[in-house]
């Protein structure tokens, strides 16, 4: 659970900076920087890739960051899709 959780502050933390809230990304850096440890290498954003296709059906899969790290659901035959390495 704690990939996830560092994944998710690192896209939260850059949306907010991006959208040109960064007041709002300082906050969250403040309260929660010291509570979610940094992202070892084998967890960083570029070690795990969702496929291009659903394993079980074939479907091309389609998301707006390619690099990201949680499981999505194919919108054909529903299968959990996991990120590979």
């Amino acid at each position: 659970m704690m990939d996830r959780a560092q994944v998710f502050y690192a896209n939260l933390s850059r949306e907010l900076t991006k959208r040109g809230l960064g007041n709002a990304a300082e906050t969250l850096a403040k309260e929660f920087a010291s509570r979610i440890p940094q992202p070892t290498p084998a967890t960083s954003l570029v070690a795990a890739r969702l496929p291009s296709n659903c394993p079980q059906c074939g479907a091309p899969v389609h998301v707006n960051d390619p690099h990201r790290i949680e499981a999505i659901e194919c919108a054909y035959c529903g299968t959990l899709i996991q990120p590979q390495t």
